[in-house]
């Protein structure tokens, strides 16, 4: 098993995926046959970011089936595989955007702060407004 595991290693292809509700990441790395899209085994994991924490302290969010976007990958004779929540990325791990919202939340106009939020995780609107 150990001898197969090793020679698939340079066959795995690794993404990470945004949710688009709450703005948590899922890292997966799937093990391929070699340079072809056939997975034969996959794991992946989700991490928090600055705004799904802040969105579920706040409980801004609720339970929900997380829908996954597309944000970067590579591997298994892929170089770059670029997808639209790319662009949003550096807006979930902002320690600054969580403050914006909040402060538009406490001080701005109702549903000021969920419009915010909508144009956060939008990837085409995200720059936009940040």
């Amino acid at each position: 098993m150990l001898t197969v595991a090793f020679a698939f290693w340079p066959f795995k292809f690794y993404y990470y995926s945004l949710c688009s509700k709450c703005g948590e990441i899922q890292n997966t790395t799937d093990w391929q046959l070699p340079l072809t899209f056939s997975t034969f085994w996959s794991h992946a994991s989700i991490e928090p970011t600055a705004l799904s924490r802040y969105l579920a302290s706040s409980r801004l969010v609720p339970a929900h089936k997380h829908d996954w976007q597309f944000g970067h990958g590579g591997g298994n004779g892929v170089r770059c595989a670029l997808g639209a929540a790319d662009r949003v990325r550096p807006l979930l791990t902002s320690t600054n955007v969580t403050t914006f919202l909040d402060l538009a939340r406490q001080y701005g106009e109702p549903g000021e702060s969920a419009k915010f939020l909508e144009y956060t995780i939008d990837p085409e609107l995200c720059r936009a407004v940040f």
